[in-house]
């Protein structure tokens, strides 16, 4: 057994039992944002297999995110009220071939992080600039900056955060015609000098990939999201949305 498969267990057990019982007793309320990659294709660096979802498993996941109360990013959260944004990171091209048909099926916003690089490549896994150009266009798409060439941030001088992330977001600006301020660090990965500097560069919304639920009490530039994983049924992905999950978010930081 593998130690990841090892650590998927535990956390599991640990969500059905811990985890249900404090969501359950003290009922969150805010936005709850899904991560989630590809599907049916390769994520690279993927080694544990658990970011390409099935086009099956997801229409499964929109159909139960659709009952819901789906909002675009870039929506404010109210106090009292429950909310939830689906995004994808890196930009591959099944976001346009599979997602985008799901998500007009089912009604829902969907939001797509790029790395201009990986757009930039020519690789055909990735997005090309003229599919990005017509995702722009789409009423149900909305667009944010993964970063330049998709590098830890956190091991950055100052300057070369800059330089990533204002490259990465005048290219998409100019590419699109319309303002980009959504960012999700690259690997999930920010501290609160990053997320200082990502704001000071026009950014009004940071996504990390920390556990957890974003409330107006949180800081906008360290948004949690709810990693969602191939292998999540529809009962583990109500389980993550109730909460049951968060437990393990300093175990994602």
């Amino acid at each position: 057994m593998t130690a990841f498969r090892t650590k998927r267990l535990i956390a599991t057990a640990l969500s059905r039992t811990v985890g249900e019982m404090s969501c359950f007793l003290r009922p969150a309320y805010g936005r709850r944002v899904v991560m989630y990659h590809a599907v049916d294709e390769p994520v690279a660096g993927d080694t544990n297999g658990i970011y390409s979802i099935s086009k099956e498993r997801l229409a499964q996941h929109f159909s139960t995110l659709a009952k819901d109360n789906v909002s675009p990013l870039g929506s404010s959260e109210s106090a009292g009220t429950q909310s939830v944004s689906i995004t994808f990171d890196d930009g591959y091209r099944s976001f346009l071939t599979a997602v985008v048909p799901l998500a007009e099926r089912y009604g829902v916003p969907v939001h797509v992080f790029l790395a201009r690089e990986f757009v930039l490549q020519g690789n055909p896994v990735y997005l090309s600039e003229s599919d990005v150009v017509s995702l722009a266009h789409h009423q149900l798409v909305t667009i944010g900056v993964h970063g330049n060439r998709h590098l830890d941030l956190t091991m950055l001088g100052d300057d070369d955060v800059r330089s990533e992330l204002s490259t990465a977001r005048h290219w998409l600006q100019n590419l699109i015609g319309c303002e980009v301020s959504t960012l999700s660090y690259p690997f999930g990965r920010v501290d609160q000098r990053v997320a200082r500097l990502a704001s000071g560069l026009g950014f009004t919304e940071g996504f990390t990939s920390m556990y957890g639920m974003h409330t107006t009490s949180n800081d906008p530039m360290l948004i949690p999201r709810i990693d969602v994983w191939s292998t999540d049924t529809v009962g583990n992905l109500k389980s993550k949305l109730r909460g049951a999950w968060s437990i393990l978010k300093e175990s994602h930081a």
